[in-house]
């Protein structure tokens, strides 16, 4: 703005030096009238350079801080995108090392647990197999035990005799129950043995 003012105080000060000067008067010369209107619209012509010489210096110089501006501005947005950018690597660094940790303890975790669970089964498997077999040992010794009663019960049906029931209605009905029971005693000795 001040280069402004002063390229207009310029201008100011060559007008008043043209019009200071003056041609002296001679007999075989140019017109003076010519002459002066010629310099006349030299001096306007000049004049009007002249303020377009300070349009375009304000307007150079507008261009120039616009510019400038746009510059630091520029540089500021760069400076924030670059800090943008670091603290994102930094983030994401973070957050990969977060994930990375995690994944191991839970991978460590999980082959704890595995570990822990495969004890557990085989365990298990083992009480299976003892129940098992205690099942069938407890199995073995219980027919082993009924085949003898059964066979204690064949003996001593063989060595005493049924006693001949008495031909009345009332003893009949036990008769045939003793009848009954001596096949259901042999199905039972034939089952066991």
């Amino acid at each position: 703005m001040v280069a402004v003012i002063d390229e207009r105080l310029g201008v100011a000060s060559h007008e008043s030096e043209r019009r200071e000067r003056m041609f002296p008067w001679s007999l075989r010369g140019y017109r003076r009238s010519a002459v002066d209107q010629h310099i006349t619209e030299l001096e306007r012509e000049l004049s009007q350079l002249d303020r377009e010489l300070v349009e375009l210096r304000a307007a150079a110089t507008l261009r120039e801080e616009v510019a400038n501006e746009m510059r630091r501005i520029g540089e500021e947005t760069a400076g924030v995108l670059v800090e943008a950018h670091q603290q994102r690597e930094t983030i994401v660094r973070a957050a990969e090392d977060e994930a990375h940790r995690l994944v191991a303890e839970a991978t460590t975790q999980a082959s704890a647990i595995t570990g822990e669970n495969e004890t557990l089964v085989r365990d298990l498997q083992e009480q299976h197999q003892i129940a098992h077999q205690e099942r069938d040992r407890l199995l073995e010794n219980a027919l082993a035990a009924s085949a003898a009663i059964a066979d204690m019960v064949h003996v001593a049906y063989r060595q005493v005799p049924p006693i001949a029931p008495p031909e009345t209605s009332d003893l009949g009905g036990e008769s045939e129950a003793a009848c009954e029971a001596e096949p259901l005693i042999g199905e039972t000795a034939s089952y066991i043995g």
